[in-house]
């Protein structure tokens, strides 16, 4: 790997750690409001996004919507790191003209190829973040992070912090060729627009939040899928988790908690592309 890749591996990585801690931040409390409207089955604690967001401040307090926060905070500078530098180091690997833009079809491959390595990064976190959000006041399984790793490693070996892989790489190979594939897209409208390649911040923002859309408009079922999954106390297989919704809530069941999580992907992953691209700018000025 010659040096130059090797310092465009290291922005992404530094880019994508910056606008991954922004993006926990901004879209923590829908997140949750998201997970726990998710994870109830048949029997419904809240009727919608309303009533779980003013429910849970009542009872617990505006920190209530950020249960769960550490362990995405503290790793959300390294999995977006790992998503925006395995992404990076995807497409310089298959598209070795750097003085060319890439072709949206290697966007798209770029893309694929990132999610396996991301998942395997991502997993255990998610498990960590959705087992913390989902449980509430008077009910806690957990006193926190580490306390949970602790009981789910004795509960269920190592393996329990891999639960809902299958489903988390199946949402991602779906997700990451919009997520990149729409942003790329609308980068490349602006750019045509405005006529510069330096796109101003906010046109930054808006392509980064349509990305976010793009993403999760693809395969929310799937990301409902895994927060069941992994919330459930024992282990479910996805062929079985698919089989109970479908007959105990039909197909709306794949949707419950799709409004919070639309209304927060376009912010947070705003503020993430963002992130990335100025922070990338920023490294790249000095050089």
């Amino acid at each position: 790997m010659s040096h130059s890749n090797t310092r465009k591996n290291a922005t992404d990585l530094v880019g994508g750690m910056v606008g991954g801690m922004a993006q926990a931040v901004t879209g923590h409390p829908l997140e949750t409001i998201k997970a726990r409207l998710q994870a109830q089955g048949k029997q419904r604690v809240y009727s919608g996004a309303w009533h779980c967001c003013t429910d849970t401040v009542k009872n617990e307090g505006v920190r209530g919507l950020y249960r769960g926060l550490s362990p995405p905070l503290a790793m959300a500078g390294m999995l977006n790191a790992v998503i925006f530098g395995v992404n990076g180091f995807m497409k310089r690997l298959i598209h070795k003209d750097p003085t060319t833009p890439i072709p949206f079809a290697k966007v798209i491959l770029a893309a694929e190829m990132t999610a396996p390595v991301y998942c395997a990064v991502l997993t255990p976190v998610e498990v960590l973040k959705v087992k913390l959000q989902v449980q509430t006041k008077g009910k806690e399984l957990y006193k926190g992070p580490i306390d949970c790793v602790r009981k789910v490693v004795a509960n269920e070996g190592i393996t329990g912090m891999y639960r809902g892989f299958l489903a988390t790489l199946s949402m991602r190979f779906v997700g990451l060729p919009f997520y990149f594939g729409t942003y790329e897209a609308s980068k490349s409208v602006f750019k045509k627009l405005t006529e510069t390649d330096a796109l101003p911040w906010y046109l930054l923002l808006t392509a980064g939040g349509l990305g976010g859309i793009g993403f999760w408009s693809a395969n929310y079922p799937l990301d409902l899928l895994k927060t069941r999954i992994q919330a459930a106390e024992t282990s479910v297989a996805l062929p079985t988790m698919i089989k109970t919704i479908l007959a105990e809530e039909g197909v709306r069941g794949f949707y419950r908690g799709f409004g919070p999580c639309i209304v927060r992907a376009f912010p947070a992953n705003a503020v993430a592309f963002c992130g990335w691209e100025l922070t990338v700018r920023l490294i790249n000025s000095f050089a």
